[in-house]
């Protein structure tokens, strides 16, 4: 009759564990059990993946046909140059960054010129300087093409090595 019992015991006692009841001595009385609390996890000492650095745009003014370009892994970078000493703003745009009228603020040299660099893949580009609201090509680089609105853009080649033409 003993063995009976303990199978029934077991079954019970599985039951309680599966359900989270737990029974008394004698297989009929059940009380619930509170879960036990959960503890959060510790923090990873291992550091989480860092994401590749996104390339970051650095605003870039006035282009000169000859403006030396240097590696920077694949980009180079391209000094834009445009003198306007009277000027009191000025803004380089192109289709390095949607013709963006503000996004690339040009800084104001002694000399009166008025400078910024730009990482470029290698490539053509048509860009033009925007001196105090005026949309101007760049006085010095003989390169152009027509803008559509019966003016010019000036073109940068930015070459594989060497200078940026």
């Amino acid at each position: 009759m003993k063995r009976p019992f303990l199978a029934l015991w077991i079954l019970s006692l599985s039951w309680a564990l599966i359900c989270g009841c737990s029974t008394a001595e004698s297989g009929k009385q059940h009380a619930s059990i509170a879960p036990a609390p959960v503890q959060p996890a510790p923090p990873s000492q291992a550091a989480a993946p860092s994401t590749p650095p996104v390339a970051v745009y650095t605003p870039a003014v006035a282009v000169s046909g000859s403006a030396e370009a240097t590696t920077t892994e694949q980009n180079r970078i391209v000094e834009f140059r445009i003198n306007a000493p009277d000027a009191t703003k000025a803004y380089l745009a192109g289709e390095f960054n949607g013709w963006s009228e503000t996004d690339l603020p040009m800084t104001k040299q002694a000399n009166g010129d008025w400078t910024a660099s730009v990482a470029l893949k290698p490539g053509h580009y048509q860009y033009k300087f925007i001196v105090d609201d005026k949309w101007t090509p760049d006085p010095k680089n003989p390169d152009k093409t027509d803008d559509g609105y019966g003016g010019f853009n000036s073109v940068v080649n930015v070459p594989e090595s060497g200078n940026a033409q």
